[in-house]
């Protein structure tokens, strides 16, 4: 393919530093048909449907509410509210997450084809194209798929910069970084740690050019930190308010089993906690392989902080101020994952001694990650819907009780709407409410001589599902571990 420049490599070995656009096209169109694909296959989650409310709200609803949470960052909210004036459908909600999506698969390509050599750069983006978790978070009503589109937009404008330093380069860079720092807390620490290991390299680098910029730029650094301090300060105070406010949840207990959690899930699990089995053991070796190469080869050594460094300051985060053991707080991180096991690989491929041997392990992950994405579209998220249009057409009269809050929001949006907060005093509002696994709320909530409907969360035990045992009741194996809808009759 012609017209592709070529670059010294700093650790001696000459490779094109750009990728065909005949071939991000490629992956765009592939990444974009797997994203769309069931998008409309399951309901909204827990979180989904909290920021659905959210963005329903009016604007002074909204920021008020972002406001007093403090733990969300605002741009996706503010994207969502202004395609809520559109009136969209639930699935086509998704679709700005689609699109961050498949331009993150496109980026990443990009800017580890700059970094490590056009080989690696495609390696990441067909890797990161059927990712199951970068497609499941690119079917999500949530802000981590700008997040990490934002998170590798910043990075490939820090590195052109770098490479060739302008007024309009460096502008890029300040709007991609502080819009980051908007879309996603994480994503902006992930940056920080990338951004700032990778300027470190290139100030000691063999290019006078990108050696010049890199150390001009980190003299000028406390300036460009300070004027995004500036961007940020009208957020500052929200900010500081999400780290400042109390715990919601217990610190979760450190452990040897963390680890592998993290390498089978960014590898090619398809949910949180799947056993690491061969799979996971293959994608940590590669990751392993490709810190040793990282370590060992100037211009990717930025991944070691990004990966490494990422999930410890996380760890240690998490145990401070536990915001719940969730997984997807980590996705920043896990971009930096893909981008060692491709490292690894594009080594092997580029070797004409082990160039078959990359091509067949290339091979192998993208199917065992195309089968865990199987599974993923199958059963991978749950589906609130038939729970709710059974209860909607039991009589408008009849309460509904949830034993959680939990329950309590996934029922309420799929059987008030969302618009429930609107609606909730009008006449003829139906009646939902929750006891928390209280059995002795039961009594005082049912309305004498009429039917009431309790929804037990699934995979559960406690005094309130035992209490329910007698009643009739019908299961929604797709709602959340398998939701049980119980009818209690009237007393007699």
């Amino acid at each position: 393919m012609k017209g592709v420049p070529w670059q010294a490599d700093p650790g001696g070995e000459d490779r094109p530093r750009t990728i065909p656009w005949a071939i991000l096209g490629s992956l765009a169109l592939v990444a974009v048909a797997i994203r769309l694909y069931r998008l409309n296959h399951f309901s909204y989650w827990l979180d989904e449907i909290l920021e659905s409310f959210t963005i329903h709200d009016s604007w002074k609803g909204l920021w008020r509410s972002l406001r007093s949470q403090g733990i969300q960052a605002p741009i996706d909210y503010v994207v969502g509210k202004i395609l809520g004036t559109l009136h969209p459908s639930d699935a086509a909600r998704k679709l700005p997450a689609v699109v961050w999506g498949t331009a993150t698969v496109v980026t990443a390509a990009a800017f580890m084809a700059r970094r490590a050599g056009r080989i690696a750069g495609v390696v990441t983006g067909v890797l990161l194209a059927v990712s199951p978790f970068h497609v499941h978070y690119s079917q999500e009503l949530r802000p981590y798929s700008l997040g990490m589109f934002l998170l590798c937009a910043s990075l490939l404008a820090l590195e052109s910069f770098l490479a060739r330093p302008s007024v309009t380069r460096l502008a890029a860079l300040y709007g991609a970084s502080l819009a980051t720092a908007y879309a996603l807390y994480v994503a902006a620490l992930a940056l920080l740690l990338a951004g700032a290991a990778l300027v470190i390299e290139d100030a000691f680098s063999s290019d006078r050019v990108r050696s010049r910029s890199a150390r001009r730029f980190l003299a000028a650094g406390p300036v460009f930190a300070i004027a995004l301090w500036l961007g940020f300060l009208p957020w500052w105070p929200v900010f500081l308010t999400g780290i400042r406010g109390a715990p919601m949840g217990t610190a979760p207990v450190f452990s040897m089993a963390r680890i592998p959690r993290f390498f089978s899930f960014f590898g090619f699990g398809h949910v949180d906690w799947q056993p690491l089995g061969w799979p996971g053991a293959l994608f940590a070796g590669g990751c392993a392989a490709g810190a040793v190469l990282a370590c060992r080869r100037p211009g990717v050594r930025f991944l070691l902080p990004w990966s490494i460094g990422g999930f410890a300051i996380l760890e240690i985060l998490e145990r401070h101020h536990p915001i719940f053991d969730s997984i997807f707080h980590y996705t920043p991180m896990g971009i930096a994952l893909v981008g060692l096991f491709a490292l690894s690989l594009s080594a092997l491929i580029a070797r004409p001694s082990t160039k078959r041997l990359g091509i067949g392990l290339l091979i192998l992950s993208a199917a065992l990650e195309i089968v865990s994405l199987r599974e993923y579209f199958r059963t991978g998220r749950p589906d609130w819907r038939p729970l709710g249009a059974y209860l909607r057409a039991s009589p408008a009269d009849e309460r509904i009780i949830t034993d959680t809050d939990y329950t309590f929001v996934c029922v309420t949006y799929y059987v008030a709407g969302a618009d429930w907060f609107e609606t909730l005093h009008s006449p003829g509002a139906r009646s939902i409410v929750t006891v928390r696994d209280d059995p002795a709320s039961i009594a005082w909530l049912r309305e004498p001589g009429k039917t009431a409907w309790l929804v037990l969360r699934g995979g559960r035990t406690s005094a309130l599902t035992r209490w329910a045992e007698p009643y009739p009741g019908i299961a929604f194996p797709g709602a959340e571990e398998g939701a049980v809808v119980k009818r209690i009759a009237p007393d007699r």
